[in-house]
């Protein structure tokens, strides 16, 4: 298992076709060799008809524990999704009022 840092430096190494994958929440064998990391999808948001916000954000088990890493950028009709770039991210609770 790696820690923060290792995930980190491994990310950083990844060309921006891999990381785009990612942000699309798609791995087809991008994280491979993480294989004593685990990993997963936790949330993700972006595509046709939900505006140009475009992000997903992946759990890796690292030897401090949960690492939650966001990866985003923006989607287009006319030109697909575009990755800006990934950054840490920490979950929170938040409560959220509708009107149906």
């Amino acid at each position: 298992m790696l820690n923060k840092n290792e995930v980190v430096d491994f990310l950083n190494k990844l060309c921006n076709s891999d990381k785009s994958g990612l942000m699309s929440g798609y791995a087809d064998g991008i994280l491979d060799s993480l294989i004593d990391t685990p990993t997963e999808v936790v949330d993700e948001y972006g595509g046709e008809d939900q505006g140009s916000t475009y992000y997903a954000v992946w759990k890796f088990d690292t030897l401090e524990g949960p690492f939650y890493v966001k990866f985003y950028g923006w989607y287009s009709s006319y030109d697909g999704a575009s990755y800006e770039g990934f950054v840490e991210v920490k979950p929170r609770e938040v409560t959220k009022v509708e009107y149906l």
